[in-house]
């Protein structure tokens, strides 16, 4: 990799996951530029993951990390990371072709966007896709979206780095660790959005659907309280729907991550 300036850093968390990660690297270094990075945060993995990931060629960085959790391996990334704007991939998902230059351009032709996120494709347990997950068009119509839940996919943002850091970083939100960062971010600047599709996000398995779901409704509504002590904007409606979630996790309540 060159040595000059690196335009985007790539965050990939990624534990026990040889048998998905391989191919969520290869998305992100076929999309990525010279003057870009991937930095991999290993958290403990057991199943080979670290061996393979270090044998791949290409822009990647890996890093162990002690099996502390999503959002330490999250920090630990950011702290290493060293481009002016950062992004996200999981690794049992893929960016789609145009990932980095479409948020790029966003941010760079819009200096006010502290965050700008896209669309993505969600896949289920059978590998087709099952529906489309598209940002509100405007400002506006996303802060009143986020006053009722989480409506960005976290593998489809690119945001400026500062801006990340400025307002703390990631947080221990279990299951909501991204929403509660979009809500700091929001407070600070503007959140812009793009409709073009530049993820595919892979469903969580219906045997841990129920249980994530419980959780991730929880941790929403918490983020939503403190949202709103700060900000004094509120939705009872989004309030209720992730209270209901959070002990009856029926279809119409649930949250996407």
């Amino acid at each position: 990799m060159s040595t000059e300036q690196v335009r985007v850093s790539v965050l990939m968390p990624v534990r026990d996951g040889a048998r998905t990660v391989a191919d969520a690297v290869h998305s992100v270094l076929a999309d990525i530029g010279t003057h870009d990075e991937l930095v991999v945060v290993d958290d403990g993995s057991t199943d080979g993951s670290d061996d393979l990931l270090r044998s791949m060629p290409g822009q990647i960085r890996v890093v162990a990390n002690e099996g502390r959790g999503i959002v330490d391996a999250l920090n630990t990334g950011l702290r290493l990371a060293t481009g002016e704007f950062i992004a996200r991939c999981d690794a049992d998902d893929q960016w789609l072709p145009g990932h980095t230059e479409l948020l790029v351009a966003e941010l760079e032709s819009d200096p006010e966007a502290v965050a700008v996120f896209g669309a993505a494709q969600l896949r289920g347990s059978k590998g087709d896709v099952v529906a489309h997950s598209v940002p509100p068009g405007s400002p506006t119509e996303l802060r009143r979206a986020m006053l009722r839940g989480n409506p960005l996919i976290h593998g489809a943002v690119m945001a400026r780095r500062g801006s990340i850091i400025s307002v703390g970083g990631y947080r221990s939100v279990s299951g909501a660790e991204d929403f509660d960062l979009w809500t700091r971010l929001a407070e600070s600047g503007r959140l812009g959005t793009i409709p073009d599709l530049i993820y595919d996000y892979q469903l969580s398995s219906a045997s841990a659907h129920t249980t994530k779901r419980r959780r991730q409704a929880r941790s929403t509504l918490r983020v939503l309280l403190q949202h709103a002590l700060r900000t004094r904007e509120l939705s009872v409606a989004g309030l209720a729907r992730n209270a209901l979630s959070a002990v009856w996790p029926v279809r119409r309540f649930w949250y996407r991550a």
